[in-house]
């Protein structure tokens, strides 16, 4: 199983960077974890914050297809092989 995106950090991202996941995709509200899609694809990108301790704030997914979208960390409720 693996953690939400918003609970890696700068260092563990590296687990899930080029493995094909599904990524179940909703609202960006914090509190919120209904699953409004779900993406099949790499995470081929991560954008970190410019503050220690640096943790991704954005992810740019390619899908199956070869499209690049970018990803809210908070958009991402759980992520499934």
């Amino acid at each position: 199983m693996y953690k939400k995106l918003s609970e890696y950090d700068s260092e563990s991202v590296n687990e899930i960077i080029n493995k094909e996941l599904n990524f179940h995709l909703g609202n960006i509200d914090i509190n919120d974890n209904n699953v409004i899609e779900i993406l099949r694809g790499k995470v081929t990108k991560v954008f970190l914050a410019s503050n220690y301790p640096n943790l991704p704030s954005t992810f740019e997914i390619t899908d199956n297809a070869g499209n690049i979208r970018e990803i809210n960390v908070y958009e991402v409720k759980k992520i499934t092989d």
